[in-house]
């Protein structure tokens, strides 16, 4: 007789948890080295194909020495100086109070994500903000979320000859860069292969301020009823 065996991989990032469900193996993740968190953050800052300017390659070395080897911090950041060109706003988030948190990564983390967040353009983050509305770990197809963006007037077509849902994109792929939005799957439809995507980070490590962006985004979208 053959006896098959279930398992069940459960990640989670507080080992507690971890312990009160009584797993019978905790695999405790690497950070990354100095050297991988510099490939990461560099991949996110600086357009591929286009010359790296050598003083902020160095401040971005310090920078990433004081991510701590945490993928997520480095990958927001790096999608945060991507949009920045000047010494002096890369020092600002260099000597940043934020890491002034000292041993509390997940204090520090909020306060990156708060960073982003608030730096993004006022069009972004209200694309952004209405993500809030969705469940959890909800996956939603590119041109459905544009749609939705869309319906409530969101985009809107600011150079000839473009299209309302260029603009969609375009936002996509900022949230992409700061890693507001992943990829969660790809799937082949008639038109070729199409992108899923799910809102990650933010309901997890933030949800007091998610739920606060669902109330006043479910006021106004019964307020339009």
């Amino acid at each position: 007789m053959v006896m098959w065996a279930a398992k069940i991989v459960v990640t989670i990032r507080q080992e507690i948890v971890a312990l009160t469900i009584r797993s019978h193996c905790i695999h405790h993740l690497q950070l990354l080295s100095d050297d991988q968190c510099s490939s990461l953050f560099e991949s996110r800052a600086f357009i591929q194909g286009e010359p790296k300017t050598p003083n902020l390659v160095e401040i971005g070395k310090e920078i990433v020495k004081k991510c701590k080897g945490v993928p997520l911090v480095v990958k927001v950041l790096g999608g945060l100086m991507r949009s920045k060109r000047t010494e002096k706003e890369w020092l600002a988030i260099r000597d940043g109070e934020f890491w002034e948190l000292g041993a509390d990564v997940q204090k520090q983390v909020i306060e990156i994500l708060k960073l982003s967040y608030n730096n993004l353009p006022p069009k972004v983050r209200q694309c952004f903000s209405y993500c809030s509305i969705f469940p959890k770990d909800y996956e939603i197809q590119k041109h459905e979320v544009i749609q939705l963006w869309m319906a409530q007037g969101f985009l809107q077509i600011s150079k000839e000859g473009e299209l309302m849902e260029d603009e969609g994109e375009e936002f996509i792929r900022i949230l992409c860069t700061i890693s507001f939005l992943q990829i969660a799957a790809e799937r082949e439809t008639s038109k070729g292969t199409e992108l899923i995507y799910k809102c990650m980070t933010w309901y997890m490590i933030l949800p007091n301020i998610f739920l606060d962006l669902s109330a006043k985004l479910w006021w106004m979208l019964k307020m339009t009823k």
